[in-house]
């Protein structure tokens, strides 16, 4: 069980009774596929202990999610140290109860080879999703490391899997050099559309949550938002900051556009609590993860 809840949700767990749930938090305590060492497996402790801060809506926001959501904290899985495989199977064997029982899963990560797990714990129900994609890097590389299993690597190897439907997919905000230079034409060629930072900021929130929109369709979508879609300035507490990004009121602000899309899933990855400066990045992830229940709150 979690010191602390996300939000204040009641705290249970996959024994209990579920039955008038809809919407479980539930935090991936892994790292092992990071390449600049451990520690996001603390982000979900910390998302948690940051938004003891919120209470209610966001500022202007008339919608109080935790009031229309049936919504628990399921607490942390834990996956084991030194096999990223068995402790990839271990968390979608876990996350792959919640849809079968009617929970839509909402985790906290750990790094972003989690989203593998997530992917194959939603295709078993739904099929090949939609990917949305909150990012500065697309974690489409084939190795990292010597490793196929990486936190860069999760969706190409969702693609090969079978779990996303790329040619329905976006990839917004990507930018920076910390990885090999074709990196996005890697994306690309996998069928992934790309919305990168500079074009996000010229065509504003509104075109984008459209271009999303119209790419996505009413399909199934797995929304995945890593800490470094965000500026540093905002969110400095993640293994590979990249400057020009965006605001968390920006983020805020495209999640709340992003409503109508069928999300049945998501996730905030990638906050690295012993990089944060004064709980920036930490207090960021749980406003994003406020958000992000605010806008399953809105598509009932």
């Amino acid at each position: 069980m979690p010191e602390s809840s996300f939000l204040g949700l009641p705290v249970l767990d996959l024994t209990g009774d579920l039955d008038d749930v809809n919407v479980a938090v539930i935090g991936l305590a892994f790292d092992d596929g990071i390449g600049y060492g451990t520690g996001a497996r603390e982000g979900p402790l910390a998302a948690r202990d940051a938004s003891a801060a919120l209470s209610g809506p966001a500022e202007g926001e008339e919608l109080d999610a935790l009031e229309l959501l049936h919504a628990v904290d399921l607490g942390d899985v834990h996956a084991g140290l030194g096999d990223p495989s068995a402790a990839l199977t271990c968390l979608s064997d876990a996350l792959a109860a919640l849809p079968r029982r009617g929970l839509l899963p909402m985790c906290l990560g750990g790094d972003h080879l989690v989203a593998l797990a997530e992917l194959r714990a939603l295709a078993a129900s739904y099929g090949p999703v939609s990917l949305v994609l909150l990012d500065s890097h697309p974690d489409t590389s084939d190795r990292f490391a010597g490793s196929g299993l990486a936190h860069c690597t999760p969706f190409r190897r969702a693609v090969e899997e079978g779990l996303v439907d790329p040619h329905r997919s976006v990839m917004c905000g990507l930018r920076g050099t910390r990885f090999l230079a074709d990196t996005w034409e890697q994306a690309q060629a996998l069928g992934y559309q790309i919305i990168s930072a500079s074009d996000a900021h010229r065509l504003g929130v509104d075109a984008v949550a459209a271009e999303i929109a119209e790419r996505c369709g009413d399909r199934p979508v797995f929304l995945s938002f890593d800490v470094d879609f965000l500026d540093p300035t905002c969110a400095p507490g993640t293994g590979c900051p990249e400057v020009g990004g965006f605001s968390v009121v920006w983020a805020e602000r495209l999640l709340r556009e992003l409503r109508p899309l069928h999300v049945v899933g998501a996730d905030v990855v990638e906050l690295l609590p012993r990089a944060d400066r004064a709980g920036l990045t930490a207090a960021a992830a749980a406003r994003v993860g406020r958000a992000i229940l605010a806008m399953l709150a809105a598509a009932g």
